[in-house]
């Protein structure tokens, strides 16, 4: 890995920080799906994000904002979800909120926080350059952003399972029911190699950088996986797509809060942005 994208691989430990989002399986619209049936609904292809999706939301990080970027994305699909928009969403707006006005990256659960409490705004009104708060309008950027927040955001944090088994159930029923999975993952030597199924490698460590799954699908046989995307542009990997098993994340999740996000405030009255 080079060092452009060591830099873009900046997602900073939370140290014992916790959010004040609710757990997962606190939410009455959640339940915990057994294997059999997470196997199936990723057997079907009907939730596999690189059939929903594609690379049309793939964007091309210019700074340390991952976890901004990722959570961007996120909303974006949330929004195509529910109205069937392509939207362009601010990844640096989302940032500009959370990275102390320093370009020193910036932590998942603060993200999560922002786009539920304060959303984002089109890239139109803050641009991929603009990452700190001096850089935009902020009083049409904040109106802006009111109509697109975050509705359903649950952390994903072990200790709320009573197993590991259910936790890596709970993360698999989320994506099977629509959520989106805010997660981190260790961008070493080895992310950036990729198997015949366009599984990137594994690198141990703890998370540095944030990405998203938005999917489950079955590859390499019968092997339950997220459909995931970075925020490296689109001549990444499989257009900026790829793969990820419960190895990528057995170790982050257990140092960063993972976030299941559904659903969307979005104004009726907004345009359809430009592309």
């Amino acid at each position: 890995m080079n060092q452009d994208k060591q830099l873009k691989g900046l997602l900073l430990p939370p140290k014992g920080f916790v959010s004040r989002a609710p757990a997962l399986m606190a939410a009455p619209s959640v339940k915990l799906l057994d294997w059999k049936k997470i196997k199936e609904v990723a057997e079907s292809g009907k939730m596999d994000g690189r059939k929903l999706y594609g690379s049309r939301f793939v964007i091309q990080q210019k700074h340390n904002n991952c976890a901004g970027a990722s959570s961007s994305r996120i909303m974006a699909k949330t929004l195509y979800d529910a109205r069937g928009i392509v939207a362009e969403l601010s990844d640096t707006y989302v940032y500009s909120l959370i990275n102390g006005g320093h370009d020193q990256g910036s932590m998942l659960a603060d993200a999560m926080e922002a786009i539920e409490t304060r959303g984002t705004c089109l890239r139109s009104r803050c641009g991929p350059d603009a990452i700190f708060r001096t850089q935009y309008d902020t009083h049409a950027a904040d109106a802006e952003a009111k109509s697109f927040r975050a509705i359903e955001c649950y952390a994903i944090r072990p200790r709320d399972f009573a197993t590991t088994d259910e936790l890596w159930r709970g993360i698999w029923s989320a994506l099977c029911l629509g959520f989106k999975l805010e997660c981190a993952v260790q961008a070493g030597s080895s992310f950036d190699r990729m198997n015949t199924d366009f599984i990137v490698g594994v690198d141990n460590g703890s998370g540095n950088h944030a990405v998203h799954a938005d999917g489950i699908a079955l590859s390499d046989g019968d092997r339950i996986v997220g459909t995931g995307e970075n925020t490296w542009g689109t001549w990444w990997n499989q257009e900026g797509r790829m793969l990820m098993t419960e190895n990528h994340w057995e170790q982050t999740v257990e140092a960063h809060e993972f976030f299941a996000v559904r659903g969307v405030q979005s104004n009726p009255s907004d345009t359809r942005p430009k592309l």
